[in-house]
């Protein structure tokens, strides 16, 4: 099996994953990590329950709140400001911003794979060629705990997020 952080990079390369992960982030509130963190051990056959998902998410809460996400808003708000002043010469500045959000979500993802281990979450389990239901029910649990910031239809987009994954 390979690690947390691997199987992030190599999931999230793919265009329709990176598309509706930033999707789920932006409507349902989902944090991106956490969701990927789900489907890995899914892929790896772990079926997750609430209380699980609960200990992923508050695993990483502290650091994404103090971390990831300033950096994020920061990022969106030099690229704004860059966008509406085309004549500054601040690209790269965003890409260094980009860069140091980048390196707080491989903490997280380090976070989580350090808990992981663990709780011994993935020890002995037999990967299968097939772990779809498993992925598709860690999918739908996590989505069930984030709050939604946009009206969605969310059993139809949850459905195809889990479709993709399932996919790659």
């Amino acid at each position: 099996m390979n690690n947390l952080w691997d199987f992030a990079v190599g999931i999230y390369q793919h265009a329709p994953i990176k598309s509706a992960c930033l999707r789920l982030q932006d409507t349902a509130g989902a944090d991106v990590c956490v969701l990927l963190a789900v489907v890995w051990l899914g892929k790896n056959g772990r079926q997750l329950t609430l209380a699980e998902i609960a200990l992923l998410v508050s695993t990483v809460e502290t650091w994404q709140q103090k971390m990831t996400l300033p950096l994020r808003r920061l990022r969106k708000e030099v690229r704004q400001f860059i966008d509406n002043e085309p004549s500054l010469d601040a690209e790269p500045i965003y890409q260094q911003i980009k860069a140091a959000e980048m390196e707080a979500e491989r903490v997280t993802l380090q976070q989580l794979q350090v808990f992981t281990d663990t709780q011994h979450w993935h020890s002995g389990l037999a990967v299968k060629t097939d772990n779809a239901a498993v992925v598709m029910a860690n999918i739908s649990l996590y989505l069930s705990q984030c709050q939604p910031l946009a009206k969605t239809n969310q059993a139809q987009q949850w459905e195809e997020v889990s479709a993709l994954f399932v996919q790659y």
